[in-house]
């Protein structure tokens, strides 16, 4: 259509203030405005915000002390599959049993699962990784 055609129309204007109506609550972007607010902002490459050091102490024999985080982590899976002896079985729930295999995997130990007939699982300890 071109202008002239809407000439002929009955076109009535109508001017509304926008902080009227309300907005829907949606994560939608409603306007192409908002599409530049849910973007990640570019960060600008960082400068240097410290100087670097010109005397360091170096220092020799100094133990690490324990990591405070650490002491409150059990390791449960690790220690069992430790105690474990090449041909041991445990005798588990399925769930359990995956994670176990995974922690397994993790310290080199190979394991084996097995279905068993009252619906737990058979994790069988093989031996260890060749490295």
């Amino acid at each position: 259509m071109t202008a002239e055609a809407f000439d002929d129309l009955p076109i009535t204007r109508r001017l509304i203030d926008a902080k009227d109506a309300p907005m829907p609550k949606t994560s939608a972007v409603t306007s192409i405005f908002d599409v530049g607010l849910k973007a990640k902002p570019i960060r600008a490459k960082r400068g240097s915000i410290c100087p670097p050091p010109t005397n360091v102490a170096i220092l020799t024999g100094v133990p690490i002390p324990q990591n405070p985080q650490a002491a409150r982590r059990k390791d449960v899976y690790g220690d069992i599959l430790r105690r474990m002896n090449d041909g041991d079985m445990v005798v588990i729930e399925s769930l359990q049993a995956r994670s176990m295999r995974s922690r397994a995997k993790k310290l080199g130990i190979e394991v084996t699962l097995r279905v068993l007939d009252n619906g737990k699982t058979g994790l069988w300890r093989i031996g260890t990784v060749a490295p």
